[in-house]
């Protein structure tokens, strides 16, 4: 079993997330009594937000150099948002970084998927790190809310609701009514938060459901099991 190089999330939630995940992943394909081969390097989020992009890119090189030198074979960011540093944590080192996009795309992609309805932070909603990445190398066409309004609406609702483990009722209502106004056209909804989950399950959409967390996850379990 190779080692994973995780990068900690916007929140120790997305961290924990991570580890549990790529835990239970090698338990289910390898069994008891295995367990994930990681180490993580955890990034103190106040430091993240008051980071401009040059400060941003030096932490997260930092973070990926140190788990290069404590012998991880390949990175994970553990954050749809945090990929806007990707390409800082490529060029610091020499190991593979698995990048969410592409763990994405290769696994929609191969199920003829082409366009997405996409919700997450503000950044991943407007950003090019994921939806451009995905455009260009996987072919597949993404939409979000039309309305800057509502993207920063769905932001905060990550951030001061979801992140702190609440969810109002009208939160809720709000984020159905935006995939709801999303689905029309798109092959699949894909949530690019991991904190998203929470509000929206399957059971409310009619469109198949994928959360970006898991479709990464998958991709560093084949990583580390030989499946890729």
């Amino acid at each position: 079993m190779k080692t994973i190089g995780l990068i900690g999330g916007i929140g120790w939630e997305s961290s924990a997330a991570y580890y549990q995940r790529l835990n239970r992943g090698v338990e289910a394909r390898l069994g008891l009594p295995h367990s994930a081969r990681c180490v993580l390097v955890g990034l103190d989020y106040a430091d993240v937000e008051a980071a401009d992009a040059g400060a941003l890119a030096a932490l997260m090189a930092d973070a990926a150099q140190r788990l290069e030198a404590a012998d991880a074979d390949a990175l994970v960011i553990a954050s749809n948002s945090l990929h806007k540093a990707a390409d800082a944590v490529a060029a610091a080192t020499t190991r593979p970084l698995i990048h969410i996009a592409d763990a994405i795309g290769a696994q929609l992609a191969a199920q003829g998927l082409k366009t997405l309805a996409l919700l997450g932070t503000r950044s991943t909603m407007e950003g090019p790190f994921i939806r451009t990445r995905l455009a260009e190398r996987w072919g597949i066409a993404t939409r979000v809310p039309d309305d800057a309004a509502r993207r920063a609406a769905i932001d905060r609702a990550i951030y001061d609701e979801l992140a702190q483990g609440q969810l109002r009722p009208d939160t809720r209502a709000a984020l159905l009514a935006d995939v709801a106004a999303l689905q029309a056209g798109c092959d699949a909804l894909l949530l690019g938060c991991s904190e998203l989950p929470h509000a929206i399950r399957q059971s409310d959409v009619t469109l198949p459901l994928f959360e970006s967390t898991d479709l990464h996850v998958a991709a560093a379990l084949d990583f580390m099991l030989g499946a890729a």
